[in-house]
């Protein structure tokens, strides 16, 4: 999971960077989850939650491509286009973390800290391949339909109050990627038979 820091400029196609192989192809991976980012801003929180894993936080840690200050979940929107190197990147959806990161850091409850701190990261389609150098500026261009901040959009997800009509109006956003817009879906569905076995 734990990734470097590359010292030569790499080439972004759509399935991802050059030697960036995904051991689990049906969770990781694919034209939707090419690129991961993970904010370095989430880095000094997690030192000081989990101190006798400090040194363990560290960028690249969580298996990112991009680790960067400067933007986080609830800054970034679905849909949100950027120029990286000569690549350019759009925003897809938001990581799922899974037992992995548990794994990686010897830390039970890490993944659902994560996901209960919106500090999950996210990840991107490539829209256009390039080469991308280390220490590339990443700049944001455009957002494609309506505003969607990654962070809402796990409450949406997550929040059992929350309306089907809500669910499904993210669940339409054109620039979400495919598993989530079945996801959001399935809990709309799920929450209209809830709401019609009530008496």
């Amino acid at each position: 999971m734990g990734k470097r820091r590359s010292e030569a400029a790499l080439w972004l196609s759509r399935q991802g960077f050059s030697g960036d192989e995904q051991a689990d192809r049906t969770h990781h991976g694919g034209d939707d989850r090419a690129v991961c980012h993970y904010p370095a801003d989430h880095l000094p929180v997690w030192r000081g939650r989990y101190p006798g894993k400090a040194d363990a936080f560290v960028p690249g840690a969580f298996g990112e491509n991009i680790s960067a200050n400067g933007w986080l979940e609830d800054q970034v929107c679905v849909g949100d286009v950027f120029r990286l190197g000569e690549a350019l990147i759009q925003v897809s959806q938001p990581r799922q973390p899974c037992w992995k990161v548990n794994a990686r850091f010897g830390i039970d409850d890490l993944s659902r800290a994560m996901v209960e701190s919106r500090r999950n990261g996210w990840l991107y389609r490539v829209l256009e391949p390039g080469r991308v150098a280390p220490g590339a500026v990443l700049e944001r261009l455009e957002s494609s339909g309506p505003p969607l901040p990654l962070d809402r959009l796990w409450t949406v997800t997550l929040d059992v109050a929350d309306s089907p009509d809500e669910l499904m109006e993210a669940a339409a956003h054109p620039a979400l990627a495919q598993a989530w817009r079945l996801r959001l879906r399935t809990r709309a569905e799920w929450l209209l038979r809830r709401c019609r076995s009530r008496p």
